[in-house]
């Protein structure tokens, strides 16, 4: 199913593929102790479940831009525990990790103990 981009969508699809602007991180959570993080994937895919768009993928084609939902087989980059900071800047910062990019993406921090929401 299809869903029209608003124009504050079309305006980040713009910032992110001309690199003007880049508000990538949307939230922080640093925890005390170490997460499961097999427990943390079941809520983050419950999350998804409950609010959809979350998972949506956005689309451009000829100037008609949109957010099409994304079958659970191909939400496998939603969702990414990271055990060293090299694999955490791949996820968050790497163009080639946000093709085709999902309204959210998580990651978690092993060492740092730390929730990130993208």
């Amino acid at each position: 199913m299809k869903f029209n981009a608003e124009i504050f969508d079309k305006l980040q699809y713009l910032y992110e593929i001309t690199g003007f602007n880049d508000h990538q991180l949307h939230c922080v959570i640093r925890f005390e102790n170490k997460l499961d993080a097999i427990a943390l994937k079941k809520s983050v895919d419950i999350l998804i479940k409950t609010v959809p768009i979350l998972s949506r993928k956005y689309k451009n084609c000829n100037g008609n831009s949109y957010w099409e939902d994304v079958l659970p087989s191909g939400r496998t980059d939603l969702f990414k525990v990271v055990d060293n900071e090299a694999d955490f800047e791949k996820f968050t910062f790497s163009k080639q990790a946000r093709k085709p990019a999902h309204k959210s993406r998580f990651a978690y921090y092993n060492q740092a103990n730390t929730l990130f929401l993208l």
